[in-house]
């Protein structure tokens, strides 16, 4: 089977006037279709750095990052923007919605921006993840926990074929933190969703298929 996302030998490292700090050293991994993977390490291990260069939020020094069998390490930056908007989906502790829109425009969104029609599609997506009676509300009406499940059905409205998460439980209590998890194993076994996750959570990770380890910069258990 063809990874649908594979890194080979990734580079990071950021600069702060003549100081260069090397944050990723080499990593390399692969990720099967329908696959849920966890990253896991200590912070400051570079791990949400990772996700974020396979995620196409940041650009890599070097090294290639394969995506759908494409190489789109040296993609231009209106192609990042249109492949993160098509074919990708995040998720972070901070929810990133817009206070001014309802529920179930903020999980429109995507599709806005995509240029589709919303249709019944936002509604079915917050019933999934059982907000359909919060629809019309607006994200400071909301709980934490359920501004983080706006956050997933938005992150999920289009389809993406891989869905990256970056501590989605790390700002919330445990029952909260538990249906998010719970959400995200639903998608992942119901349709086969790609999910790499970022997480210190050992239980959260329990619910991956596969666990990989990193310590400073590089990936120590795969």
């Amino acid at each position: 089977m063809t990874a649908i996302l594979e890194a080979r030998n990734l580079q990071k490292s950021y600069r702060d006037g003549s100081v260069v700090t090397a944050v990723l050293h080499g990593v390399g991994l692969a990720v099967e279709p329908g696959e849920f993977v966890a990253i896991m390490g200590p912070s400051g291990c570079g791990k949400s750095t990772l996700l974020y260069v396979l995620g196409l939020l940041t650009h890599h020094d070097g090294g290639t990052v394969r995506f759908e069998d494409r190489d789109i390490s040296a993609l231009g930056g209106a192609e990042r923007t249109r492949l993160r908007r098509e074919r990708m989906g995040f998720v972070f502790q901070r929810f990133n919605l817009l206070p001014a829109l309802s529920a179930e425009d903020n999980v429109a969104l995507p599709l806005r921006l995509r240029g589709e029609a919303k249709g019944d599609g936002a509604a079915e997506m917050l019933d999934r993840v059982g907000l359909a009676d919060k629809r019309h509300k607006r994200p400071g009406q909301l709980s934490i926990g359920e501004q983080q499940r706006v956050a997933i059905a938005r992150s999920l409205i289009g389809q993406p074929a891989i869905l990256f998460a970056d501590e989605p439980t790390g700002n919330l209590d445990s029952e909260n933190g538990e249906r998010i998890l719970s959400i995200l194993s639903d998608f992942h076994r119901g349709q086969g969703q790609t999910i790499i996750m970022v997480t210190h959570n050992e239980e959260a990770a329990l619910r991956a298929d596969r666990v990989i380890r990193m310590k400073d910069g590089r990936c120590v258990d795969a």
